[in-house]
């Protein structure tokens, strides 16, 4: 990804607003991984 493109999604996702715990906006653009550990 070339600087220029990378300054856009930047700037467009600094415009995208949220209120409170409303994270839906970020839905499926993060990874997650089981923990080593089991809690019981």
């Amino acid at each position: 990804m070339e600087y220029r493109e990378l300054k856009e999604l930047w700037e467009k996702e600094e415009k995208d607003t949220f209120e409170g715990w409303d994270f839906s906006h970020l839905e499926n653009r993060c990874e997650e991984e089981n923990l080593p550990w089991i809690i019981t």
